[in-house]
């Protein structure tokens, strides 16, 4: 009887611990090009907004400063991607060539991609 009163407070305190454990949250990437220490490799912030997605996860948000991004985007899974400044001041410019559309392309079995927002869009 002991035994199993102790098993079963050990078996609850578990569940707690899980429940209580904290989830993780989505993060947020930087991305700034005029920014003289932004860095692709380590993403304080980010020079390209390319490189930025693809070290995103499910859920992040990757967040834009100001400025003409002169590239192609290619997003393969559930993330935002914002302008802090809007899009009077913030430009996605694709490079269209043989076999690239330019801009952005949302691809893959991606079912929660958000471009933009109120007062956050390209």
């Amino acid at each position: 009887m002991v035994v199993s009163k102790v098993l079963r407070f050990v078996a609850l305190s578990a569940g707690l611990l899980v429940c209580m454990s904290p989830v993780a949250n989505a993060a947020v990437l930087n991305v700034d090009q005029n920014d003289g220490g932004c860095s692709d490799v380590l993403g304080t912030p980010y020079c390209t907004i390319g490189a930025a997605v693809a070290a995103a996860l499910a859920g992040d948000t990757v967040s834009v400063a100001p400025g003409t991004y002169v590239e192609n985007v290619l997003i393969s899974k559930n993330l935002a991607l914002v302008s802090t400044g809007g899009k009077a001041v913030t430009t996605i410019e694709g490079v269209s060539s043989v076999g690239a559309l330019g801009a952005v392309q949302i691809q893959g079995a991606t079912t929660g991609v958000d471009v933009g927002g109120p007062g956050a869009g390209f």
